[in-house]
């Protein structure tokens, strides 16, 4: 088995040279597209994962764009915003845009690994088509938590009662 350093220093090793780092659980970063269907100015980006995490990426400033992500993330668009979504923190602009009904905005779960990606943008809201994305681990829940904790207490009474009831 080799050390995760050797690991992820191949996984790095094997990305283009200036590709630009998605740090997880660092809130949002502005990245902006100066031309339709030309890969931001960040891109591409590279997203290593050693765990589960929720992608996140909201428009910021003119309601109207579309954006698309192109290589290693394929994803459904899923549409989620509210008061207790931890996306709801961090940079004002990403936040507006987050939580605005007329914003477009873009989650998706990943599995642990290694993403590759370029975003693009049509410009319908304007030049230039400002964003932010962001990844953060998976968490769950508190009502998880407890439905899971009460789980594992019901399977252990009854391993104890069965237990009990087989005669020695």
């Amino acid at each position: 088995m080799k050390p995760l350093p050797c690991v992820v220093a191949a996984t790095l090793a094997a990305v283009p040279a200036g590709a630009a780092t998605l740090a997880v659980d660092t809130g949002w970063h502005y990245d902006q597209v100066w031309m339709p269907l030309v890969p931001s100015d960040n891109s591409l980006w590279i997203l290593v994962l050693g765990a589960p995490a929720h992608f996140s990426l909201t428009d910021a400033f003119v309601p109207g764009d579309t954006y698309s992500l192109t290589g290693g993330i394929f994803a459904k668009t899923t549409v989620f915003a509210g008061p207790n979504d931890i996306r709801a923190t961090g940079a004002p602009f990403a936040v507006t845009g987050w939580l605005g009904a007329t914003y477009g905005k873009f989650t998706t779960y990943l599995a642990a690994g290694t993403y590759v990606f370029t975003v693009t943008g049509d410009l319908v809201g304007g030049v230039p088509g400002g964003f932010y994305l962001r990844a953060d681990t998976f968490l769950p829940e508190p009502a998880t938590w407890a439905t899971m904790i009460l789980g594992f207490g019901l399977v252990g009474r009854a391993l104890r009662r069965r237990a009990a009831a087989v005669p020695a």
